[in-house]
């Protein structure tokens, strides 16, 4: 709303922040009716890649995915102080690698980790924060990553598996801040370790190692250099033919079309976002503000290095 504001009576302020006069046909012609705006690069994106890695993750959560990553965390912290919250730091890390989104993340391994928590004690607001903290870090884990990911390598021309490999290393550093977080406060409360059974690591890996075939697959393809179009195809295959290899994360007829359905309804909130940034991007090339942005923020920060750094990141 703001950029559309902006659009209409930006020439009203002063320059470098001021722009030409534009019409309203003008502004619709361009946002509306061309590529540069609702139906712009990040759309594009939401269609062409992000689906696909969604169903994905999808198709692998049907099959049982999500309880196999929850498993693996239980084995790695469950006997541990803070056990459960550190269960749901890991389990949504684990659980990132294969959804890229923070939504699916909470509703996966939210709907495990919380009530644990709370049965043993935990305040119900620090076992939500400590979810959300945690699936947050969803979208920023590789293989599968946000549509920002995307996005971000779309319109910079740099391969995305690139983004992939520079995103890895800050990725595991905020889920080791989070964990980090999560133990010392479990020391400072005495928080205390899961008191329900914790699966062994055959009974995890028994048939939770189908799983690790579509990841490893997609890991493959975008180290060999396939597309991310190619790569997610591949894996949403590789998904749904790994689960066929035991009977129980075998996916039925009717779970593959509900996994259609639900990949469509997980896409919307994505598509929506994307559609209002591609109103701001055609806002920015239709108005000039985009190439002298770099001159606005060094009038605004007067050009003290902090000030525009901090300006640059808002």
């Amino acid at each position: 709303m703001l950029f559309l504001v902006y659009n209409l009576f930006g020439y009203l302020l002063p320059p470098p922040f001021g722009h030409g006069v534009d019409e309203f046909s003008y502004l619709l012609d361009i946002l509306v009716f061309t590529t540069d705006g609702v139906f712009g690069v990040p759309i594009q994106v939401v269609a062409s890649y992000v689906f696909l890695f969604v169903m994905f993750g999808t198709f692998l959560s049907k099959a049982g995915g999500g309880e196999f990553f929850f498993n693996i965390a239980s084995l790695v912290t469950g006997r541990s102080r803070g056990g459960p919250a550190k269960i749901a730091v890991i389990s949504s890390g684990l659980y990132g690698t294969m959804s890229g989104s923070p939504t699916s993340d909470v509703v996966a391994t939210g709907s495990i980790t919380i009530p644990v928590m709370k049965r043993l004690g935990y305040r119900a607001r620090f076992a939500a924060a400590v979810e959300v903290a945690a699936s947050t870090g969803g979208s920023a884990m590789p293989p599968i990553m946000g549509s920002a990911a995307f996005i971000l390598a779309e319109y910079t021309g740099v391969a995305y598996q690139q983004v992939v490999f520079a995103a890895l290393v800050p990725a595991l550093l905020y889920y080791m801040g989070v964990f980090t977080q999560v133990h010392l406060r479990a020391v400072r409360l005495n928080l205390r370790p899961s008191d329900d059974e914790i699966p062994t690591a055959k009974e995890t890996f028994r048939t939770g190692w189908v799983f690790l075939i579509p990841i490893a697959g997609i890991v493959a393809a975008l180290v060999a250099g396939y597309s991310p179009t190619f790569t997610a195809g591949a894996g949403v295959v590789g998904a749904v033919v790994a689960s066929m290899l035991t009977k129980a994360t075998r996916l039925r007829p009717w779970q593959i079309v509900e996994g259609l359905g639900e990949t469509t309804l997980r896409i919307l909130p994505v598509a929506g976002a994307c559609a209002a940034a591609g109103l701001v991007i055609g806002g920015l090339s239709m108005t000039g503000l985009g190439m002298k942005a770099a001159n606005v923020i060094l009038t605004i920060s007067n050009g003290q290095p902090g000030v525009t750094l901090v300006i640059a990141a808002i």
